[in-house]
């Protein structure tokens, strides 16, 4: 039996499953982020390689393939997944690939990804091979829509609020409790004071939804507008690449973006407002299960509807690194 090595390096998790050649999930492991944009090269090396190492310790086999997928990986990334996980060859990757994959059950295949984390990005590519970026700037100057943006709108409108420029908002209790702080004053200090990273930020957007779904109007309205943001990222690729009339599908990606979630559900109506032929969803599968099928495809390994839903049963199976969860 063959196996491959799936690994999903993002800004706030790492991710990593194991799968057999027939897509059973064996085994997974999890690390911390690894994006060296905003963290250092040592760190984002750590995190990559306790995931594989936690995927190995609970199922110890040969590998043959790993595929890793992430932004701005460390340029040791290969060699220290073959030094811990000893594959015999490695994939190279990045989210728009592995969400693909994960969206379509198949590689180099057309069409737009567009990805709300920590941050946010677009990217697409029509069957001539063209391919357009959009997105993907940091939190400075860019990331609208992402989990960073989702909750620095939030604390924004928490300040508001405190100071009498706002409307009330349940936020400021989510805000309080994720920032460990009892009063609003305080958030100087534990912002600031070492500056906060921005992973820990962006995991605040996670209270968004909550709110929300409890009559919150204020965090309603910040989910929407950030449906509108990620909106915008998608308009230019997707006209750059595809004509009004043409087909092709659009895959939401990323921890904001959950199935069911009232932003994913938003940016769905909206772009399919723009773009009636377009098919716009949330894959089933996790970008990391992605990785798996594109490390299956460069086996000779059919991906058939039994191999998917071999890879979805048994990745929920094992627990919640194979799950979309909050950037």
């Amino acid at each position: 039996m063959r196996y491959v090595l799936g690994i999903d390096a993002g800004g706030t998790h790492t991710r990593c499953q194991m799968a057999d050649e027939k897509g059973h999930v064996v085994s997974f492991g999890r690390g911390g982020p690894a994006n060296t944009n905003f963290i250092r090269a040592s760190s984002a090396r750590r995190a990559l390689s306790h995931a594989v190492e936690r995927a190995l310790s609970s199922f110890d086999t040969r590998i043959e393939t790993a595929v890793i997928s992430g932004p701005h990986l460390p340029d040791t990334t290969v060699g220290d997944v073959i030094r811990v996980s000893g594959a015999q060859n490695t994939i190279v990757t990045d989210e728009f690939e592995s969400a693909l994959a994960a969206g379509l059950y198949r590689t180099n295949a057309s069409g737009v990804v567009v990805v709300s984390g920590t941050g946010s990005i677009c990217k697409g590519r029509n069957a001539a091979g063209e391919t357009r970026l959009a997105g993907g700037w940091g939190p400075l100057v860019g990331d609208e829509g992402s989990g960073y943006d989702l909750a620095r709108e939030a604390v924004k409108a928490v300040i508001k609020a405190h100071d009498g420029r706002g409307e009330s908002t349940k936020l400021s209790e989510f805000v309080l409790s994720h920032f460990g702080i009892t009063e609003i004053q305080d958030l100087k200090r534990r912002l600031y004071r070492p500056p906060i990273k921005r992973h820990a930020f962006a995991m605040l957007a996670a209270h968004l939804t909550t709110a929300a779904k409890d009559g919150d109007k204020v965090a309603l309205e910040i989910l929407k507008t950030g449906a509108a943001r990620l909106r915008q990222l998608a308009a230019p690729v997707v006209r750059a690449l595809f004509r009004p009339e043409e087909s092709f599908p659009i895959i939401l990606s990323g921890g904001v973006l959950r199935q069911g979630s009232i932003i994913a559900e938003s940016l769905i109506s909206e772009l399919t407002d723009l773009w009636p032929h377009a098919t716009v969803f949330v894959p089933q599968l996790p970008p990391v299960t992605g990785t798996i099928i594109i490390g299956l495809d460069s086996l000779g390994v059919r991906i058939t509807q039994e191999v998917v839903n071999t890879l979805r049963t048994s990745g929920h199976s094992l627990g919640d690194s194979a799950k979309h969860s909050t950037a």
